[in-house]
Formats: structure tokens, C-alpha cells, sequence
């Protein structure tokens, strides 16, 4: 992603009617779609799936003062909310960290030798 982000982008942390903290799933897609991805090509599923996501994980507030790649951007975001990224079938997929393995390679597979 190779999207750099106007400077004076700011998220206050509440949408345009006020009243609701904004969910970090929806500034990280937004960020993505301002970096020039497609819809299509972002996937925060796991951001958004219940007991994945915890209440405080809204974005109360984030100001990014000068153009900054949006890469960068997100890292921030990612080492705050402990989540990672990881490129899978042409989209981006956004991961909380701390979920259940999905495989397990024994040792003996990994090809070391002796």
C-alpha cells in the first residue's frame, strides 16, 4: 500500500452527527480506501467479528499533520490495537492478535534438516 494520506486528516473519534465513538475497523478501512485501495480489496471481517473486537477498541481521536504514507499510518494504528495485516487473495486482511492458530505445522514438515 503505497497510498500517502493528506496532511490535516483528522479523526475525531465521532462521526458527523456526534454521539458515537467511531470502531477502529471502520478507520482502518477508511484509511485503506483513501490510499487507493478498492472496497474489495479490504478485509476487516475479524476486526468486526463479535469477541474479536472490545468496546474500547474505537479510535477516539487520531490527527495525521503532514502527508504520511498510509502504511505507516496503519502501523500505528495496528501497535495500539493490537491487530496485524497480511496480504491473502488480493485483499488485505486485518487480524486481531491473540487468535486460535488456524494450522499448526509440525516440526518434521517445516523441511529442517539435522
Amino acid at each position: 500500500m503505497s497510498g500517502t494520506l493528506m496532511s490535516v486528516f483528522v479523526y475525531d473519534g465521532m462521526p458527523a452527527g456526534g454521539g458515537v465513538f467511531i470502531p477502529g475497523s471502520d478507520v482502518v478501512t477508511d484509511i485503506c480506501l483513501r490510499a487507493g485501495l478498492d472496497v474489495s480489496q479490504i478485509n476487516v471481517a475479524l476486526l468486526q467479528a463479535t469477541g474479536n473486537i472490545k468496546p474500547s477498541d474505537v479510535v477516539q481521536g487520531y490527527v495525521i499533520e503532514r502527508p504520511t504514507p498510509a502504511a505507516d499510518v496503519l502501523k500505528v494504528l495496528m501497535q495500539a490495537f493490537f491487530f496485524e495485516a497480511c496480504e491473502s487473495d488480493g485483499q488485505m486482511v486485518f487480524v486481531p492478535r491473540g487468535l486460535a492458530p488456524k494450522l499448526t505445522i509440525p516440526e518434521a514438515d517445516l523441511g529442517l534438516e539435522n
